[in-house]
């Protein structure tokens, strides 16, 4: 995996249908089904669903209704903006469905050399910025002495 090196080292397991998905703890859970129909859970800090699908108004019946609604698109595909993010917050998507944003490039394996680097500096990023934010909330104040 290119951004192996970046973001550490992950179980991937292949051939898994999205149940569900839930933000728990910072984190997130999601139930799955393998091609056998066994059901698993899987817990992560972040997720990246290689998914394959077709764009269309139904395309991303793996996400929320919540999500799925507050989603930008430009004729249903995701609008993108710097780092593949789609106006959601945290919410990325490459290959295929980020070929309206970045080109028709991105629709095939060749277009992954260009985007994997920059999705995994802009997931890096985020991270970064948002443990600095957490180390800033709790780190301890000063207390300032009343003048005499």
């Amino acid at each position: 995996m290119v951004a192996s090196g970046l973001i550490g080292h992950a179980h991937v397991p292949p051939r898994r249908a999205v149940l569900g998905v839930a933000a728990e703890g910072g984190g997130v859970t999601l139930r799955l089904a393998g091609p056998d129909g066994a059901r698993e859970t899987l817990h992560a800090d972040h997720v990246i669903a290689a998914t394959g699908y077709r764009i269309a108004e139904d395309s991303f019946t793996f996400l929320s209704s919540d999500i799925n609604d507050a989603l930008a698109r430009v004729n249903h595909w995701p609008r993108l903006g710097a780092g593949y993010q789609s106006s959601i917050p945290g919410l990325y998507f490459v290959g295929f469905p980020s070929a309206a944003s970045y080109g028709p490039l991105m629709r095939f394996v060749c277009g992954s050399e260009y985007a994997s680097p920059r999705l995994a500096q802009a997931i890096h990023t985020r991270v970064r910025e948002r443990n600095q934010a957490e180390r800033q909330r709790r780190a301890p104040r000063a207390i300032k002495s009343p003048r005499r």
